[in-house]
């Protein structure tokens, strides 16, 4: 072979080389395909308009319609990389987020009240909701922060109240005078015989920077859970690992409730007689949310919260009537 032959045989090898690291470097072995970037499981014509995720910072939007997919399969680390990305590039206008809805209580000022809780663990709200991810969260469909809806603070309230205070009797509760003005009645036998509840329950939004991060699961025993009546729950079961995202502690959440009556009376009987209806709020969400918590896995230490104290920073404890 001549030298010029063997100079194309020895350039040919180094080239081979090359690849080879290349390949090795992006994952890949001989013989696999590439792997493709990833996409988003939207219209062609949207993925096209939309060719830089980056741009988008709504963590609602990322979360919910802007799913990435590899192979046909969910590419989840992609979106753990977009989480804190949308909550960092979105502060000045969290920052008036708040300012905004700090000017509630104002409008409020003779019949509305409130306190300030800091996130004492991990938070799931709304974790059981439809998501491609198997696992959700309450994000504001709008502004995409993290926020406990009032739908689910007046249930964790009322849930606590009729624990603690009726023995778990709800009928027990529903006669009693303060529960009824907090959340109203409706007879099963009478339905004209009712009334509204004269409490107003708001939003909780965060009042200091949200961090989301990542948490694992691990189920060990699935196939039992899908079919139990064939497969026992048996060591040799494979464990499922599935991620989810979670609002991690430190966060300070503002809690803030009004009545409709400018000047509403004070509770003339049962538990809570002589008291103030606000009052009553106030006191009660704060053990239920101390010592209940709020949101999913309450059981295994989720969703818990604690009162402000003073070294945590700006931000008053409790929100008075001015």
């Amino acid at each position: 072979m001549t030298k010029k032959g063997q100079g194309k045989k020895k350039g040919y090898g180094k080239a081979q080389k090359r690849h080879s690291k290349d390949r090795k470097r992006k994952g890949q072995t001989s013989g696999q395909k590439p792997k493709e970037d990833p996409l988003h499981c939207l219209p062609k014509d949207t993925r096209e308009t939309i060719s830089d995720y980056h741009i988008i910072d709504n963590f609602a939007l990322l979360f919910h319609k802007l799913v990435f997919k590899r192979d046909d399969k969910i590419v989840r680390d992609e979106f753990w990389k977009s989480c804190n990305r949308c909550m960092s590039t979105q502060k000045k206008f969290f920052n008036m987020v708040r300012e905004r809805y700090d000017e509630i209580i104002p409008r409020f000022a003779k019949n509305g009240g409130g306190v300030d809780l800091i996130l004492d663990s991990r938070m799931l709200v709304g974790f059981g909701n439809e998501s491609i991810y198997e696992t959700s969260l309450t994000l504001h469909h709008i502004w995409g922060i993290p926020y406990i809806p009032a739908s689910a603070i007046k249930g964790v309230l009322r849930n606590w109240l009729i624990i603690q205070h009726f023995e778990g009797n709800e009928d027990k509760a529903l006669e009693d005078e303060g529960f009824q003005r907090i959340f109203g009645y409706q007879t099963k036998k009478q339905k004209k015989n009712q009334k509204r509840g004269e409490v107003i329950f708001f939003d909780a939004f965060p009042k200091s920077d949200v961090t989301i991060e990542m948490d694992v699961m691990t189920p060990h025993f699935g196939d039992y859970y899908s079919n139990p009546e064939r497969i026992p729950p048996a060591d040799y079961l494979s464990p499922n690992p599935i991620k989810f995202v979670a609002v991690a502690p430190g966060c300070k959440f503002g809690f803030r409730v009004a009545t409709f009556d400018k000047k509403p009376k004070e509770i003339q009987n049962g538990k809570f007689k002589g008291k103030q209806l606000i009052e009553v709020v106030k006191t009660q969400l704060v053990e239920a949310l101390t010592k209940s918590g709020i949101g999913a896995k309450t059981a295994v230490g989720y969703g818990y919260f604690r009162v402000v104290a003073s070294n945590d920073g700006e931000g008053s404890r409790q929100i008075d009537k001015q």
